[in-house]
């Protein structure tokens, strides 16, 4: 057993090192509330570190800074669609074990270009995705002959028609002009249709690097 307790010696000593455990704060016998009076006033006259004090500012610049950049990364990427990526299964592909730049993109991004309205609008046959939705609300557009949401995911096989209403003239040019090829569309001209001649998850690297996809800093992305 100790010959004296190293709490009271902390009592009679006039000065208190800085070192003094917090668990004093908890004691509840009164023989111990000069030793928690001398530890309050410790706390309020701390001395000013310089050193201390910019390292924490570099820290907290630093982090602030890493969460623009993933934020403007994240904000490219959700233009790209239009803001019409859905959030869960954004994060959710992210935060897979050993994900790759290739494995995010085939999971958050590539099923989003088989939808029929982002399609239409990446194609240059409309001003936006909100303008193919309601073309295809109001029943212009067809898949498979049979009317469909404007969120609908194709698939190999379907074959995009438009009504009678609907002039293609000018938007079939558009699309010639701005030369958007993508690997697993195939438009005729004379009939006005589109074929899907793959699905999502049969495409491979070439198909991959027409959609032009940068690489992107995964780390940085799961700041957010």
């Amino acid at each position: 057993m100790r010959s004296s307790n190293k709490y009271e010696k902390l009592q009679r000593a006039k000065n208190v090192a800085f070192n003094l455990p917090f668990r004093v704060k908890n004691f509840k016998r009164t023989k111990w509330k000069q030793l928690q009076k001398k530890l309050l006033n410790l706390n309020r006259f701390k001395i000013y570190n310089i050193l201390q004090s910019r390292h924490l500012y570099r820290r907290w610049k630093k982090i602030r800074f890493s969460f623009k950049n993933a934020l403007r990364l994240k904000i490219s990427i959700f233009q790209r669609f239009q803001n019409n990526l859905d959030n869960k299964s954004f994060y959710k592909s992210l935060f897979v074990k050993k994900c790759t730049n290739l494995d995010f993109f085939s999971k958050a991004l590539v099923q989003n270009e088989f939808r029929l309205d982002l399609l239409l609008w990446k194609l240059h046959l409309f001003e936006s995705s909100y303008a193919a939705r309601i073309a295809i609300n109001n029943h212009l557009i067809y898949v498979n002959d049979k009317t469909v949401k404007g969120n609908f995911s194709l698939k190999k096989g379907d074959l995009v028609s438009f009504s009678k209403s609907c002039n293609l003239e000018k938007k079939l040019n558009n699309l010639v002009r701005y030369n958007y090829l993508l690997t697993f569309v195939e438009v005729d001209y004379y009939s006005n249709t589109i074929i899907i001649l793959k699905s999502y998850f049969h495409l491979d690297m070439n198909d991959m690097c027409l959609l032009r996809y940068k690489m992107v800093d995964l780390t940085q992305l799961r700041r957010l």
